[in-house]
């Protein structure tokens, strides 16, 4: 699902907005952190 997800930001890069580029900013940080964790 969170493959997904990727995909469709992914294709939506072009006229996201600022807010929506933070978010996943964030959330790429997260998964990062979560795939550190063993």
């Amino acid at each position: 699902m969170i493959m997904v997800e990727k995909t469709k930001l992914k294709k939506k890069k072009k006229n996201e907005n600022p807010w929506e580029k933070l978010l996943r900013r964030m959330e790429e940080k997260l998964r990062e952190r979560n795939k550190r964790r063993p």
